[in-house]
C-alpha cells in the first residue's frame, strides 16, 4: 500500500505520520506535536512517581486503621494474587500525582519558554517560576489550601526545591 493511502482510501493523507506505525520508532524523538509530547511527559512523571511513591509507601508510617481497610481491600490469603491487589490500590495514586506534576512543570515552562528569540529571563527564573506554580498547586491540593498553605508550598518549591532541581534533566 503507497503512502497516502489508509484503509484502502486513496489520496486519504494524515496529519501525523504515526497513523502507519513504520513510524512508531519516532515517537521517542517527536517534540513538535504537542499531545504526543505531553503524553510522554505525562507518562515520564507517571512512571517516576508509581516507583517513588510505592517505595515511600513500603517504608511510610501508617495509622493501624488504614492498614486494616487496605488488607481487608486486598485480601489476607497467601500466593493468590494479593501483592498485585495491593500494588493496584496503591500505585495509581501515585502515578497520577507524578504524570500531572511532571505536565503541569512542562506546560508553564513552555508557556514562560515558547518565545525564546523574545525571551530575556535566564533559564533559571523560569524554571523557579514553574517550582513555584506547582509548590502553589500542592499547597492548595495536599496542605489544605489555606494562604499561609499556599505561601508555604510556593515558599519551599521555589526557595529550597527550584534550585536543587535546576540541575536535573528529566
Amino acid at each position: 500500500m503507497p503512502y497516502g493511502t489508509f484503509g484502502g482510501m486513496p489520496n486519504y493523507r494524515h496529519a501525523e505520520a504515526f497513523c502507519q506505525l513504520k513510524n512508531a520508532k519516532d515517537l521517542i524523538t517527536e517534540d513538535h506535536h504537542f499531545p504526543t509530547v505531553w503524553a510522554k511527559h505525562f507518562l515520564f512523571g507517571a512512571v517516576a512517581g508509581a516507583m517513588l511513591g510505592s517505595a515511600w509507601f513500603w517504608v511510610s508510617p501508617a495509622n493501624g486503621f488504614a492498614v486494616q481497610k487496605l488488607m481487608q481491600a486486598t485480601g489476607e490469603r497467601a500466593w493468590s494474587g494479593r501483592l498485585f491487589r495491593l500494588v493496584k490500590h496503591t500505585m495509581p495514586t501515585h502515578a497520577l500525582w507524578g504524570g500531572s506534576a511532571m505536565l503541569t512543570y512542562h506546560l508553564v515552562f513552555e508557556f514562560l519558554r515558547h518565545h525564546e528569540h523574545t525571551n530575556l529571563r535566564p533559564m533559571f527564573i523560569d524554571h523557579s517560576i514553574a517550582m513555584m506554580v506547582l509548590g502553589l498547586g500542592f499547597g492548595a491540593a495536599v496542605l489544605g489550601g489555606s494562604p499561609m498553605n499556599l505561601f508555604q508550598g510556593a515558599c519551599f518549591s521555589t526557595i529550597m526545591l527550584g534550585p536543587v532541581t535546576y540541575w536535573v534533566k528529566l
